[in-house]
């Protein structure tokens, strides 16, 4: 059933550390329309406190003692399934486990709310309380798995292609991006036209999404560096604390990487990536924009669209959080929506006739 917009959102907060577990409680509870419901120090009580209180979304830690965040995440998507933000220290230990957890059903991670690197606990909450917001609306468990099916079942034997000389994709996603993209890369053949991709993660997680995504897929993968070439059968995922664009001209295209402040609340932007590839690919260009929360990429979209690339969003039957699609939707910055076997057939450099 349908959760009733009035009501707030019902939040379990699950880690070992009580300062912690009072830290994001206390962030949480600034917002009117979220309530924190229970906290648990374990696995086994989280589980227990899960059952009885009935959260619409769980705050988990990856690391603790006995059943720890990992266990306790295959536990619960394979009996409660339910929306589970992943709180990490940004640490190249934790990191790894975050994205493998993503992969597992996790539907977003966030950095331990610390006040280290510059960051305010105000800006972290102001982050906690979007993703607890969103992670409330989004697809888990049976009916993520039933939808990403659509995809594999129709789409078992492609051979792949480079596209047309000079061709582009670009990909944006932020909330259930990782999930989707690891799910999409294992059927990739290995060949397909350059990708470019942004997704909204923290600082320090990007470079482990890169490696995961490598691992699953027949096309080279990794986080981008500022200055390397553009080459089909690879790609490029933009670092965790800088905007990705592309640069150069059809058949010498290369990767910029540039600091500066968030574009569209994000950085990496995929508005600045999006519009970046409307400058340098032109008509070569694809954009699709695909789960995630916010707007960002849907005014970039339209640039793309202007400079005769094409432009699509996912549709919201495939999507884990139908929010920046919607977006582009509304703004007509798209050519089509499109589910997860049209999405593979545009990475995979197979032709696409869709229409609005």
């Amino acid at each position: 059933m349908p959760k009733d917009p009035i009501d707030p959102i019902r939040v379990l907060v699950v880690d070992d550390s009580a300062l912690m577990r009072a830290t994001i409680k206390k962030l949480l509870n600034r917002d009117p329309g979220i309530e924190v419901v229970g906290t648990a120090h374990s696995g086994p009580v989280a589980l227990q406190k899960i059952r009885s209180d009935k959260p619409d979304v769980v705050t988990l830690d990856v690391e603790m003692p006995g059943m720890d965040g990992m266990v306790l995440l295959d536990a619960l998507m394979s009996t409660d399934p339910l929306p589970v933000l992943m709180v990490s220290t940004l640490t190249q230990e934790g990191a790894p486990k975050t994205v493998e957890a993503l992969g597992k059903g996790a539907v977003d991670c966030l950095g331990k709310p610390t006040g280290e690197d510059g960051q305010t606990l105000k800006d972290v909450g102001e982050v906690l309380i979007a993703k607890v917001k969103a992670a409330a609306t989004a697809k888990v468990g049976k009916r993520r798995l039933a939808v990403l099916e659509q995809g594999k079942q129709e789409n078992s034997c492609f051979v792949g292609s480079s596209g047309n000389p000079g061709q582009v994709i670009a990909v944006g996603a932020s909330m259930g991006g990782p999930a989707t993209l690891l799910d999409l890369f294992k059927q990739l053949p290995p060949q397909t036209p350059p990708i470019l991709i942004t997704q909204h993660m923290p600082k320090g997680f990007t470079k482990s999404l890169a490696d995961r995504l490598n691992s699953v897929a027949k096309i080279e993968v990794h986080e981008a560096m500022d200055g390397e070439p553009v080459f089909p059968g690879h790609a490029y995922l933009a670092p965790g604390d800088q905007h990705m664009a592309l640069a150069g001209n059809e058949g010498d295209y290369y990767i910029q990487l540039r600091s500066g402040s968030n574009v569209c609340g994000h950085k990496p932007s995929v508005e600045v990536l999006f519009r970046s590839v409307a400058d340098a690919a032109g008509k070569k260009g694809v954009g699709i924009l695909m789960t995630g929360m916010g707007y960002d990429g849907a005014e970039g979209l339209g640039a793309l669209k202007e400079a005769g690339g094409r432009t699509y969003a996912q549709n919201e039957e495939t999507a884990i959080v139908y929010g920046m699609p919607s977006v582009a939707k509304r703004l007509g910055t798209i050519e089509a929506e499109i589910g997860l076997s049209e999405i593979l057939s545009l990475l995979s450099g197979e032709p696409l006739s869709v229409g609005t």
